[in-house]
């Protein structure tokens, strides 16, 4: 289920539905042309914000898993597990 969090907020085309969804509903309800702009171009910059931090810390995960593995596998093989 994180992962398809996860997924699913980096996702360009799922941001693309959420602002398409929100222009929609702002126009059924006659919201000024210049209040949906704004709010259309807050959703897309936090998209990215959050597609940022989601994609940065699944990179991070797997950086952190990667080094635990090389680190296991000296100690396995009785090499001193030494920092790079």
């Amino acid at each position: 289920m994180k992962n398809a969090i996860q997924s699913l907020l980096s996702d360009k085309s799922f941001w693309a539905a959420v602002i398409s969804l929100v222009t929609s509903i702002l126009i059924a309800y006659n919201v000024p042309q210049g209040s949906i702009e704004q709010i259309t171009a807050i959703i897309s910059a936090a998209g990215t914000f959050i597609a940022y931090i989601v994609s940065n810390g699944i990179q991070s995960a797997a950086r952190i898993k990667a080094d635990a593995q090389i680190r296991a596998t000296r100690i396995a093989k009785g090499l001193q597990d030494t920092e790079d």
